[in-house]
């Protein structure tokens, strides 16, 4: 059996993230094999001590991803892979899983793949939203694939506020990210899956009972994933969009605040 796990490293459990001139870094903590990709090894050790076969440690990263697969190596992997590309230094997390799963399509005979569940460096602050739902009252329903065509666009539109869009201006005040190259939209690669329920009433100063359907369903997405983030982390935030940066620049504040008023 030809059996593949998927590595990467993450900084130890230990480490203290922080932002230094609106970047997210651990500072010199080390670098350590992710301790739920520790598991999918063993995993994938223990498939091929039952049926045979050989296990490949694969990883996309810099020289210093070496050391996971080292680590995947001495924990009893036959083989390691590592995907090294100066273009993966910017790379997002939907470039990294074409990459490798690019990677896993030329490995021939592949019989099983192993991943770990998650990773330990969840306090990127990077935010994934799974779902959204919008439900709007737009009248009479003149045409039900356009309605939900109009709602799925202001899901599309709240969600880019929220997380994404936003003018950078220089301190001449100019405005930096003047093309659709840096000022970021969502595209439909970013989109979660759409659900749009429509509530149907009888407007009677609209054409045939209708009335609006469009841009005032874009105010309710906003709060909403605002409010899932405070639900997920526990923190407010006040300003949009809501970067990387800024979460984890408010979790640390909400950190400190809480130790200060211990020690008080």
């Amino acid at each position: 059996m030809n059996i593949v796990v998927c590595v990467k490293q993450t900084p130890d459990t230990a480490a203290t993230v922080s932002v230094e001139d609106g970047k997210v870094t651990w500072g010199d903590a080390p670098l350590v094999l992710n301790p739920w990709d520790e598991f999918a090894v063993e995993q994938a050790l223990r498939t091929k001590e039952a049926h045979g076969g050989k296990v490949t440690a694969v990883s996309l990263g810099p020289e210093g991803a070496r050391e996971a697969l080292k680590q995947a190596l001495a924990m009893g992997c036959d083989e390691a892979i590592l995907l090294n590309d100066p273009a993966f230094a910017s790379a997002d997390t939907l470039v990294v899983s074409a990459a490798l799963a690019g990677a896993l399509r030329k490995l021939e005979g592949l019989d099983l793949a192993f991943f770990g569940r998650q990773a330990v460096d969840s306090d990127t602050g990077e935010i994934t939203v799974e779902k959204i739902t919008g439900a709007h009252d737009c009248g009479f329903a003149i045409n039900i694939t356009q309605v939900e065509g109009q709602m799925h666009g202001s899901m599309m539109m709240g969600m880019g506020e929220a997380l994404m869009e936003q003018i950078i201006y220089d301190k001449k005040g100019r405005i930096l990210n003047a093309n659709l190259a840096e000022y970021k939209i969502p595209t439909a690669v970013d989109m979660p899956s759409l659900e749009a329920i429509i509530i149907e009433s009888n407007e009677p100063h609209g054409p045939y009972g209708a009335k609006e359907v469009g841009e005032g369903a874009i105010m309710p997405v906003i709060p909403s994933i605002l409010n899932a983030i405070y639900d997920a982390t526990g923190v407010r935030i006040d300003e949009l969009p809501v970067t990387p940066e800024r979460l984890v620049a408010a979790k640390i504040e909400a950190l400190e605040k809480q130790e200060n008023k211990s020690q008080d």
